[in-house]
């Protein structure tokens, strides 16, 4: 991978394949920024200023949170509302947070970010 000092947000990234993905990151030579927070907007947000502050601006998201939930007859509508919010919710705003951003350096000639497997 073509890493070499990209800040990376991994959502999640404080166990499992969210761990694997940010120490990978590391082993490339990323600047890892692994967030691991139910509040993921917040999270995100913080993660956003702490790259951007130390190491500059985001180069990589990857979506890793998420929840799973049981079947519909199982499944109480509050437990499908919190699975919903961490597995699309979300990741919309990271979306909105990290894009304009992206979009802005993609105008202004920045090259492509390359995109890690399973991201």
């Amino acid at each position: 991978m073509q890493l070499a000092d990209k800040v990376c947000v991994v959502a999640a990234g404080a166990s499992g394949i969210g761990r694997a993905l940010a120490e990978r990151f590391a082993d490339e030579g990323a600047a890892g920024v692994v967030v691991a927070d139910l509040d993921e907007v917040g999270a995100l947000r913080v993660a956003a200023e702490i790259g951007e502050r130390h190491r500059g601006p985001v180069d990589l998201f990857c979506a890793n949170a998420g929840v799973g939930v049981g079947t519909d007859e199982q499944t109480s509508e509050d437990v499908w509302d919190v699975a919903f919010g961490v597995n699309v919710r979300a990741h919309v705003h990271a979306a909105r947070l990290l894009v304009p951003e992206w979009l802005e350096r993609a105008r202004a000639g920045s090259s492509p970010r390359p995109r890690p497997p399973g991201c």
